[in-house]
């Protein structure tokens, strides 16, 4: 939510990466690690997502391309420097409707614009996803052999 993110009229939509050599807004998406998919099945990877204390921690472990075996662990706040995780609310006790905003889309067709896009009172369930999204871009397959969900008491 800086000056220098994404989409200046749309809150969340500005990629932020965390890595060892710090964070990186903004642009292109850019990975903390490669994968080495020649190494598959034989040398697997393991990932993790944790929801805790309001933050998300996502954790790789693997051989990866430039740095070998090795985990990787990143933590990040649901607001952390003023910066938002987009929709990071379970229930609407969680947010109190301080990020949103109208988003004003203008183009050919005329224009649209997209009222309360993050209100107080709103409430989003995770979805993790497994795969890649951008199935335009990407061609492969990948096999998920063990997946556990464990939910605190």
């Amino acid at each position: 939510m800086t000056d220098d993110r994404r989409y200046p009229a749309m809150p969340g939509t500005e990629y932020l990466m965390e890595s060892e050599c710090g964070l990186r807004k903004g642009g292109a998406i850019v990975s903390t690690v490669d994968l080495r998919p020649e190494l598959l099945p034989e040398e697997p990877y393991t990932f993790a997502v944790e929801r805790r204390g309001g933050a998300y921690t996502m954790e790789m472990s693997g051989v990866f391309a430039h740095a070998g075996r090795a985990t990787f662990r990143y933590t990040r706040s649901f607001v952390q420097d003023g910066e938002p995780i987009w929709h990071y609310n379970q229930k609407p006790g969680e947010y109190d409707g301080r990020f949103n905003a109208d988003w004003t889309w203008t183009g050919p067709g005329g224009t649209l614009v997209d009222r309360d896009t993050w209100p107080a009172g709103s409430a989003y369930p995770d979805r993790f996803m497994i795969g890649d999204p951008h199935m335009n871009f990407y061609e492969g397959s990948a096999r998920v052999d063990d997946i556990r969900l464990y939910v605190p008491e």
